[in-house]
């Protein structure tokens, strides 16, 4: 028998140790045709030359989804004899992935998983197309258009954009101990543009940096 996609719902984030199972499942009747997985990244542009030459200056990754679109067969042909009510499957697929848990105070995680493909995230869009209905007006078929947004922890997010990057804009709560020449070196790799940070943010001081207060470290453009 073919291998059938599968959404799971979790209320805690299953990317973490600490989540075990499921805690909701549906598997669809009918397998989709495709998925399409969107990646991208994104550029600041520095014009320059009178606007003779665009720099494209490396930002960041964009956004990560995947559009799903599954059809809803009520039809003795695709349950096997045994009627699977569509209405039925689009609330099993809307509690795993758009209902308001009031357990988490919000919806729950989802993993869109079909063999080994899996992809973690949470219901951007949801549209749903009422399509073949029977005499009495019973719904026969329908098809569920979704679009995920993926979902990831800090620490991975902060990994894959690289925000130690000198090419990038950093905002620094300043902490205990924090100190901006060691910052700079962290970011830039070099201690000495701490004269420069501290001008940018209006400091006259540079060495008693109040706790809990935001510097800005912009990115290095090249000359």
């Amino acid at each position: 028998m073919p291998v059938k996609l599968k959404l799971l719902g979790f209320k805690q984030d299953p990317s973490t140790p600490k989540t075990s199972g499921a805690d909701e499942e549906f598997e669809v009747l009918v397998n989709p045709a495709a998925l399409k997985h969107k990646k991208g990244m994104l550029f600041n542009s520095d014009n320059r030359a009178n606007g003779s030459i665009d720099v494209k200056q490396w930002k960041g990754f964009s956004e990560e989804t995947l559009e799903v679109a599954l059809d809803l067969d009520g039809s003795s042909y695709a349950t096997d004899g045994n009627i699977n009510n569509v209405e039925d499957q689009l609330d099993k697929i809307m509690k795993i992935a758009y209902d308001y848990d009031g357990g988490v105070h919000k919806p729950m995680y989802v993993v869109i998983a079909w063999n080994s493909y899996a992809f973690l995230g949470h219901i951007k869009d949801l549209e749903t197309e009422y399509k073949v209905f029977d005499q009495e007006g019973k719904c026969l078929l329908a098809n569920i258009q979704m679009e995920f947004t993926i979902h990831m922890d800090n620490k991975t997010a902060a990994k894959k954009q690289n925000r130690s990057s000198p090419d990038m804009s950093h905002l620094q709560v300043m902490k205990d101990g924090d100190k901006i020449p060691l910052i700079c070196n962290d970011i830039y790799s070099d201690p000495t543009y701490y004269i420069q940070i501290a001008e940018l943010n209006g400091l006259t001081n540079f060495r008693n940096i109040p706790i809990g207060k935001k510097l800005l470290f912009p990115p290095l453009l090249n000359e």
